[in-house]
């Protein structure tokens, strides 16, 4: 892994200008592409895939299981858990997050990605589910300043959906709310992200 890598931002939700474009533009050959229905030159886009001379190819993609995830719910309800923690939400939507840990959701990778590469993703996946890393606890810095000190806890899963800051490698920014089209703009109004609102 490389530690210095710069990350290019672009959103496929936007009224004017095409996120393959810019990457074209650009010159980037990896991209990992909106989990929406989106296309590129009739080309699917999900997950991450790399340009090549004779097409795209696919290098990951994630995975959701969502019948684990609708029996976790199920069960939660013939448990009685569902109206305690409805209870407990005060009135907000119960929050139903599982992840890599509860099965739920994973990161498959082609086979014909490079072996070493694949031995590092089975390592990261196994520090996640292990919790013996999190890549939102201790220093975390966004392009403009310190969000929060080394040895800091993890953030919290409100302070993570509604991020209004980009990591410090990341080139690109969080659009105007104005410059979402409309099928964006209602997602992110509904998700609460407030670095869109106009200023």
């Amino acid at each position: 892994m490389d530690p210095e890598v710069k990350v290019h931002l672009e959103w496929s939700g936007k009224k004017e200008g095409r996120w393959q474009d810019a990457f074209q533009k650009e010159g980037i050959n990896v991209y990992a592409g909106p989990e929406l229905n989106d296309d590129w030159d009739n080309q699917p886009v999900h997950g991450v895939r790399k340009i090549t001379d004779h097409g795209v190819e696919l290098l990951a993609v994630p995975v959701w299981n969502w019948n684990l995830y609708y029996e976790k719910i199920i069960q939660m309800i013939l448990d009685r858990n569902w109206d305690r923690a409805k209870n407990e939400s005060n009135g907000t939507a119960v929050s139903c997050w599982w992840g890599m840990d509860a099965g739920v959701i994973d990161v498959r990778a082609d086979a014909s990605l490079n072996w070493l590469i694949q031995k590092d993703m089975r390592i990261w996946k196994r520090l996640l589910i292990n919790d013996a890393w999190n890549p939102f606890e201790g220093e975390l810095r966004s392009q403009q300043k310190e969000i929060q000190a080394d040895g800091t806890q993890r953030l919290s899963s409100e302070d993570i959906i509604s991020m209004d800051w980009l990591n410090h490698n990341i080139i690109g920014s969080v659009p105007l709310i104005t410059e979402l089209n409309e099928d964006m703009e209602k997602m992110t109004r509904m998700s609460g992200i407030r670095g869109t609102e106009e200023i």
